[in-house]
């Protein structure tokens, strides 16, 4: 459910999504329409502040920031998301991604504060399932993702996390590290730039390793499916989720 707690600029309007369409996308948004029953519409919005995104409620709609319209590849990129998720089959809905948290999201005020790590794994996973896409549509890879060239903002976080103190006594904070962990090695296997993925390895991997003994090579079988033809993200969450249960009970 998406509740406005804004209003919105009166300008926002649907526009012609024809012009964002190259012949190769014109057959996933024909397949993503035969799935789902309906039109995926494109709208133009004002605020400065949004980004492209997508709105699953009634139309289903990408949202285009004014400041950007005209960039077919930054709507294929959303489009890509829409696709794998009705048609290839990879959606996880808010409810289930917050049902992977339970009981320990009852912890905290805000419910996606765990969540948000099944979120990034959720776009991570997909944006390494669109590079053959975007070799096959001669987009260039870097386009994938807008912190292509330097990340700076996941090393940070990085940083952040091998300082922080964590009590191993308490199950939600292992649980909630060892998603951390899943979602660094998800990045360390997946992320679209080669360079970046040997910085992670390089300078944090060690050092992370080192944080949560032994988890690496509990979640590592079961992300390595990905590098596949696999793409039942549902079901890989789930054990990603199952093992850092595991994890955050098993106090020895």
């Amino acid at each position: 459910m998406e509740i406005q707690l804004f209003e919105e600029d009166k300008r926002n309007d649907f526009v012609d999504l024809t012009p964002y369409l190259i012949p190769e996308t014109v057959k996933l948004i024909d397949e993503i329409e035969s799935k789902i029953g309906r039109k995926v519409h494109l709208r133009k919005v004002y605020d400065p502040l949004e980004c492209w995104q997508i709105r699953k409620s009634d139309p289903m709609h990408i949202d285009m920031p004014v400041h950007q319209e005209g960039d077919i590849i930054s709507f294929t990129h959303e489009l890509l998301h829409i696709y794998f998720d009705f048609v290839l089959g990879m959606r996880v809905s808010d409810f289930q991604v917050l049902n992977f948290t339970n009981p320990y999201n009852d912890t905290y005020s805000d419910p996606w504060l765990l969540s948000g790590s099944f979120i990034s794994m959720i776009n991570n996973l997909q944006h390494h399932k669109m590079i053959p896409y975007f070799e096959s549509f001669n987009f260039p890879r870097e386009r994938i993702v807008l912190n292509y060239s330097n990340p700076i903002e996941v090393y940070e976080s990085l940083e952040q996390f091998i300082r922080r103190d964590i009590n191993y006594d308490i199950p939600v904070e292992r649980y909630h590290y060892s998603l951390f962990c899943a979602d660094y090695l998800i990045m360390e296997y997946y992320v679209p730039n080669p360079l970046v993925r040997e910085k992670l390895k390089t300078e944090f991997s060690e050092k992370i390793d080192k944080k949560l003994v032994g988890l690496r090579s509990q979640f590592q079988p079961i992300i390595e499916k990905w590098d596949s033809d696999y793409n039942n993200l549902k079901e890989l969450l789930s054990e990603i989720n199952f093992t850092a249960h595991k994890f955050a009970e098993d106090l020895k």
